[in-house]
């Protein structure tokens, strides 16, 4: 490999701009490829989205031929007869256009094995539905197997849709596509609730299950509603919430209200074909919300793939501006500067040659070459005419004598240059020898060198001027060591004494004023400070001073003042807290004795009403034997009718519990079907999650699992609490007829025992007032006990107060103080 240096200019400038053009090219096709991805990803789940749209086309006919299918079934064919072949072909285009879709976009080649699999899955149920068609129009078929098989057609085909969410990676469309399909399950359990009920009001019953089913559709709806709203936008909220305040939807909720209400006893007095027509019109309004939700869903995600193409057609183009530009630049910029420092080479190598300066450059421009060449042709000029002046100057000083001399072998110009400078330097060398002399010492820091002046003609002058000079130079410098050596000592009172011209003269007045000046100031200084060590605060600096000795006496000052007021404080305060503690003292003496005498009062009077209280126990237990004897009389006669009423009591109580225990059943029912749809929920979101939600798929399993047992488990133990019911009510019958013979007897006895009762409750209410006043007094006395401590306390306390204030008082009267008149003239 060459080295860098043997390489031409030309191969650096191409090396120079190849490494950051590749570099640039590789970054943005990885860029680019990373858009191409981003644009195939968003077409991908813009064609999802179409999908999942057209599955909900066809999973809201399906809701519509279960609905008539149940009530066909319902009725035994005498409803809906002409009405579900008519939906069954509607049905049938929907899913045709379905799978026509995904045959034409090949779905069921896509990577994704599980959604493969759940779309393989939608296509078998939907060629199965033929099938269950010819059973329904045959009637073989049961509501419950026949509306279970469409339930489940539905259930895979949205499964699908959440297949769907799973595949995609942006955030805001799988939030969007989420709430979509809540809103879809929600629709899809108004369409069951819509054939469950279908069928129960054309029979005036609920079938074995069907209730359970039908309450927790209405609890499902629920739910996947405050799902979709979590994940709605605003306005999206908002067209929900006017929609399920319509009138339609008030009806259907009426209707289901008394579906509800009678849930066991049936008799509901409602049309199925009024409800079916009712709530239909409410699903035909949900789905005009979930066109309006899939129209928004297709938009944004139409939006993104046109972005996505966007920003690959900008990158892509950008990259060939760029690289297009830089090879232009580049190429212009090389053979710009290639041009320059050729003639810059060429200029040079005639200056090299010839050894005279009067060959130019001559290139034009503002850039670094040209400001370059340009210094260079001023620096050839600036040679070529100071090799002019240095000849003429030389010559004039050749008397001279230099030690040094030029050995280099000069051509043309230079060489006459040579010559001069040489023969000049011979002639001045004595001189420059004595001058060199002397400012070495001065570098040396000696001043009392002596001076040759053996010379002739101005030469002479110099060195007389050096000597004079030197002689004055050492006497001052030797007069300021003496100065700086008694400050050293700590004497200020030494002065600068030699004779001085110019600016050393200036330095003398200087030094001796600042000595002057500093001696003064420590004066001050020092008297201030033996005046405060000795407790004496009134002194201050009066002289004025400039720079940092002005600062320091100035802080000084302040210092004094700000001790003499903060002291001159604290005695106020120690006089004035003085004064207030023996306030204190004397209040807490005068209630000291205030409570010793309410204490002494109040045992008297604690006295008195013991004896009181003595009196009125004494009625109160007579009242009490009376009352006792009465009662015995009365519950021999009430024993035989409180065991009646028990018994009746219990059986009711029996009846009411079993009739909770039915409702709560119910409620675990709806609670088994609503977990069995969170697990469903949670199972989808663990399938999102892939590898990570594996452990949490099967969790929601087996939570589904418990939720199954719980609901057949229920079943069970509300046909058992039924059965009891019915003995418990033949058994009640006969024991109110034995409770009402005994409650005739009761009644005689109960008048007798009323008015001995009234005696001894109101002596019993009596003694309980007493009892009251008597603790009342008690709690002040032991309160008033604890006043007269507390007021004991205080008293010890200010008296170590007062102590302590007047020892303050003392160590304060060590200092001599201005008052605070005389504290603001200062200031």
């Amino acid at each position: 490999m060459p080295k860098l240096e043997n390489i031409s200019i030309r191969n650096k400038l191409i090396l120079l701009m190849l490494f950051p053009l590749i570099a640039l090219f590789y970054f943005s096709s990885s860029a680019i490829h990373d858009r191409y991805k981003a644009k195939h990803q968003y077409h991908e789940i813009h064609t999802l989205v179409e999908i999942g749209i057209l599955v909900g086309n066809y999973v809201h006919e399906s809701q519509k031929e279960r609905g008539m299918t149940a009530g066909y079934l319902g009725t035994s064919g005498q409803k809906f007869a002409q009405e579900l072949p008519k939906q069954s072909l509607v049905l049938d285009r929907e899913a045709n256009i379905f799978l026509e879709r995904v045959k034409q976009i090949n779905l069921l080649q896509h990577e994704d094995e599980s959604f493969t699999k759940q779309l393989k899955n939608v296509a078998q149920r939907l060629s199965q539905v033929n099938e269950i068609r010819q059973r329904v129009l045959s009637q073989n078929i049961s509501a419950k197997e026949a509306i279970g098989f469409f339930t489940q057609l539905n259930a895979s085909s949205l499964q699908l849709i959440a297949y769907m969410i799973h595949l995609s990676s942006d955030g805001q469309l799988v939030r969007d596509q989420s709430g979509y399909l809540n809103f879809l399950q929600s629709k899809e359990r108004a369409g069951v609730e819509r054939a469950v009920l279908t069928s129960t009001f054309a029979t005036d019953k609920f079938a074995p299950g069907m209730d359970i089913l039908f309450s927790g559709l209405v609890s499902a709806q629920k739910t996947y509603f405050s799902v979709f709203n979590s994940l709605a936008s605003d306005h999206q909220i908002e067209a929900l919430q006017k929609l399920l305040n319509t009138p339609i939807v008030k009806e259907v909720d009426a209707m289901r209200q008394v579906a509800l209400n009678k849930i066991y006893q049936g008799n509901f007095g409602i049309n199925s074909s009024v409800w079916f027509n009712t709530i239909t019109q409410k699903i035909d309004l949900l789905k005009k919300m979930e066109d309006s939700l899939a129209n928004e869903l297709l938009i944004e995600s139409a939006q993104r793939k046109e972005a996505a193409a966007l920003e690959l057609y900008l990158y892509t183009s950008g990259l060939m501006l760029v690289l297009l530009i830089s090879f232009i630049l580049g190429t212009k910029i090389t053979q710009n500067i290639l041009s320059q420092l050729s003639k810059l080479k060429r200029t040079i190598e005639n200056v090299a040659q010839t050894g005279e300066f009067k060959h130019r450059s001559n290139i034009q421009g503002q850039d670094e070459i040209g400001q370059m060449a340009q210094s260079f042709d001023a620096l050839l000029q600036s040679l070529n005419s100071a090799i002019q002046e240095s000849n003429s100057v030389i010559t004039a000083i050749k008397e001279g004598d230099f030690n040094q001399r030029v050995q280099i072998t000069l051509k043309g110009e230079l060489h006459t240059l040579k010559s001069g400078i040489n023969h000049t330097a011979e002639n001045i060398d004595k001189t420059m020898h004595q001058l060199e002399t002397a400012i070495n010492a001065l570098k040396a820091g000696v001043f009392n060198t002596q001076v040759n002046t053996e010379a002739s003609g101005r030469y002479r002058d110099i060195l007389n001027s050096t000597k004079e000079s030197m002689q004055t130079l050492n006497n001052t410098v030797t007069d300021v060591n003496n100065v700086m050596s008694a400050m050293e000592q700590g004497q200020f009172d030494q002065r600068i004494q030699a004779e001085a011209n110019g600016d050393l003269d200036t330095m003398k007045q200087h030094v001796n004023n600042a000595m002057s000046t500093l001696e003064t100031a420590i004066k001050d200084i020092s008297s201030v400070m033996i005046a405060q060590s000795s407790g004496d605060l009134t002194q201050t600096i009066t002289s004025q001073y400039q720079g940092e000795l002005g600062v320091v006496s100035e802080a000084i000052n302040h210092s004094a003042i700000k001790m003499n007021t903060t002291l001159s404080d604290i005695s106020n305060v120690a006089q004035n807290v003085s004064e207030s503690v023996e306030e204190i003292a004397s209040g807490s003496e005068d209630l000291n004795k205030r409570t010793q005498q309410a204490a002494a009062t109040l045992e008297e009077t604690s006295a008195n009403m013991e004896e009181i209280t003595e009196t009125v126990k004494q009625n109160t237990e007579v009242a009490q034997y009376a009352n006792q004897v009465a009662t015995e009389a009365r519950d021999k006669a009430v024993q035989g009718s409180e065991v009646a009423h028990k018994a009746i009591h219990s059986m009711s109580d029996i009846t009411e519990s079993s009739q909770k225990i039915l409702d709560i059943i119910g409620l675990i029912d709806s609670i088994a079907f609503q977990t069995n749809l969170l697990a469903l929920n949670a199972a989808v979101e663990a399938a999102r999650a892939g590898e990570h939600g594996r452990g949490f798929a099967v969790v929601a399993s087996e939570v589904r699992n418990l939720a199954q047992k719980s609901a057949e488990a229920s079943k069970d133990i509300k046909a058992l609490i039924e059965e009891t019911v019915s003995n418990v009510q033949a058994g009640s019958e006969f024991v109110e007829q034995t409770g009402g013979a005994l409650e005739t007897i009761n009644t005689s006895i109960q008048n007798v025992s009323g008015m001995i009762n009234e005696i001894s409750s109101s002596s019993s209410e009596q003694q309980k007032g007493i009892e009251h006043v008597n603790n009342a007094i008690s709690n002040i006395d032991t309160m008033t006990q604890q006043n007269s401590a507390l007021v004991e306390e205080t008293t010890a306390a200010s008296e170590a107060l007062t102590q302590q204030s007047q020892a303050l008082k003392e160590l304060i009267k060590f200092f001599k103080t201005e008052t605070s008149q005389e504290i603001k003239r200062i200031n």
